[in-house]
């Protein structure tokens, strides 16, 4: 299932509430089976894509809930051959039955559990190992209210929802808010790998995997990885696209989708490649080219014209959808999973590969600048007060909101980085900071806002594959990502090369828009092979003026038409976010503003 709300009464003299209609924002948009479970106290709403999905089960008065899609793991008990594709929830019960102490390590992919016992008075949410997906709960008096939306969870609250200043001051620091922390104090996030236990009584949380963990095992041998890795990738992306007679391929100029198409074993009838992209961009035309030459089908998704008239209706869906983790900026992304919708609702993408794989290089908006020196410092509780001193901080926030929250939101800093991963050595931190912060509260809101089209497949971060990454001596997890070489960025490549050749060499010379093929990466003295072409197309790019996207087009008639119909909140706001946007200096810090602007019209979009 994609989209679940429950509530249940733990209690035993509670009168169940009745849930709010159109509470699930999934079922505005797409083809969707709605389903209902009722029992004692204990309702519960949810849809899937397709209704021969089994993601619900219920045994007497014991009820399973699978959000997302749970595959069987390595340690699946009994040996021999796995089951294929997602697990339904009969089996997850049998699972849990046979061994309830240890039977989430069975279970591996992107995931939420919830097992609803009436008789006990109990409910049990279970999370994946890096939990991308968001989740929602809130006990409010005995009553116990989970949901994939947060504003769901918010509507069957007994009293109106309080906004979260801390969450608000972290959303202006550091892109989104920490921890299991969300803009309503009354109700949190679930973690990577939580387990929560309600009762009447209260909530219990504990985690059932470290992440720490993954430093720990030995490094291969460079060559020994290769090969373990290039095998262990083919057989995860076929695993996960092997069980479904067709799927959609994200497929775009860069490495990690070119990998994930050399390695698939897939017939060309059930394979749809696509990318999307302003009319000309290279993140189009350079995969619809590669794709014609090897008759694999393309669907070029061009973000022009006709994207621009729909533009607004995308915009806030990205934004509800997401539950405000993300901005009106990706509206790009539900306009290109419904266009996929009627060929399949599965989509594989390299998702999380550039950031594992690689050297990470995306400071600002999977993890923001603020963080970053975090994370370089010894003490990083004591340069978060140094960036509170910073002019500005609070950017189109009201100053006042930092110095009110500075406390909770320095505690949120510690419980972070500092508890968990303190004595690491800064790169590791920030990696494990990624594992468990930075990827899940970027990528989680891009997943999120595709859910009611399709179910996004990312084998990138298959918890077995990322085992391999911490094994492998040449992963971007052990480059120096902070302060990054040039050969640290390039020899990061070298396994998408590796594994291109060993599966289908006739990509290797196909040109990225790098500037450079992946057979570059392969040639002995690869950076003097490399370095002139990759420079040379960096100044090309520069003085064409090249462009992916048009974003401050889009978005800029977008706030003209909606962000200022309504009065802003002046204990959240600034009177600079009105002044900034009608004197133009908004574009000069587009996402600080992209940031603000997508909270004030999320929560009067909900308007709780």
């Amino acid at each position: 299932m994609y989209d679940l709300l429950g509530v249940a009464d733990l209690g035993s003299d509670c009168t169940l509430i009745a849930l709010p209609e159109r509470a699930l924002p999934g079922e505005r948009w797409g083809q969707s089976a709605h389903f209902k479970v009722t029992g004692k106290r204990f309702e519960a709403v949810y849809l899937e894509h397709s209704r021969e999905a089994q993601s619900c089960y219920s045994e007497g008065d014991l009820h399973v809930f699978v959000v997302g899609e749970a595959f069987a793991s390595a340690q699946w008990p009994g040996g021999g051959t796995r089951p294929a594709g997602p697990l339904a929830g009969r089996d997850i019960l049998k699972l849990c039955h046979r061994n309830p102490a240890h039977f989430l390590r069975a279970l591996k992919g992107n995931f939420t559990l919830v097992m609803v016992d009436q008789a006990q008075g109990r409910c049990t949410l279970y999370n994946s190992r890096f939990g991308i997906s968001p989740f929602y709960y809130a006990l409010d008096g005995s009553k116990f209210i989970f949901s994939t939306g947060l504003a769901a969870v918010a509507a069957c609250l007994s009293s109106r929802p309080e906004i979260d200043p801390a969450a608000v001051a972290e959303l202006a620091l550091f892109n989104y808010p920490l921890g299991d922390r969300t803009y309503f104090r009354q109700v949190k996030m679930l973690r990577p790998a939580e387990i929560v236990r309600a009762s009447a009584t209260g909530l219990q949380r504990e985690t059932w995997w470290d992440v720490r963990t993954l430093y720990d095992a030995s490094l291969y041998p460079s060559r020994q990885a290769l090969e373990v890795g290039s095998e262990l990738f083919h057989k995860t992306v076929n695993d996960l696209a092997c069980h479904v007679p067709r799927i959609c391929m994200s497929f775009t100029s860069g490495f990690d989708s070119r990998a994930m198409l050399a390695v698939l074993e897939k017939d060309q009838a059930g394979l749809l490649g696509y990318s999307f992209g302003i009319p000309g961009s290279l993140n189009v035309e350079i995969p619809e080219q590669i794709c014609a030459r090897l008759g694999v089908p393309f669907h070029p998704i061009h973000l022009d014209g006709k994207y621009e008239r729909v533009f607004d209706e995308y915009a806030f869906r990205a934004i509800l959808l997401s539950d405000c983790l993300s901005t009106v900026e990706r509206a790009n992304y539900p306009y290109a999973f419904e266009k996929l919708a009627d060929f399949s609702p599965v989509v594989i993408t390299g998702l999380f590969g550039s950031e594992l794989m690689r050297t990470f290089q995306n400071v600002g908006h999977i993890v923001s600048a603020n963080l970053v020196r975090l994370n370089l410092v010894a003490d990083s509780c004591a340069e978060f007060r140094r960036i509170l001193t910073t002019p500005g901080a609070a950017g189109y926030f009201v100053p006042k909101l930092l110095r009110q929250a500075a406390e909770e939101v320095e505690a949120d800093v510690s419980a972070a980085l500092v508890e968990p991963f303190g004595d690491m050595l800064p790169d590791r931190r920030f990696y494990m900071f990624l594992l468990t912060e930075g990827l899940r509260k970027y990528f989680g809101a891009e997943v999120h806002m595709e859910r009611p089209w399709g179910t996004n497949r990312f084998p990138y971060l298959d918890d077995e594959f990322v085992e391999f990454i911490f094994r492998a001596p040449f992963a971007g997890v052990y480059s120096r990502t902070l302060k990054p070489t040039v050969e640290n960025r390039f020899r990061s490549q070298y396994f998408y090369a590796y594994v291109i050749r060993r599966y289908r060499p006739g990509l290797l010379e196909a040109p990225t828009d790098h500037g450079y093929p992946p057979g570059d990466v392969l040639a002995p003295l690869a950076l003097l092979r490399i370095g002139p072409k990759f420079l040379y197309w960096r100044w090309k790019r520069r003085r064409i003026g090249y462009r992916e996207f048009k974003t401050e087009e889009w978005t800029e008639a977008f706030y003209y038409r909606h962000l200022f119909t309504k009065t802003m909140q002046d204990d959240l706001f600034s009177e600079k976010l009105e002044k900034d946007f009608r004197n133009g200096a908004w574009k000069t810090h587009r996402l600080e503003f992209a940031k603000a602007a997508s909270l004030k019209l999320w929560l009067e979009m909900v308007d709780i």
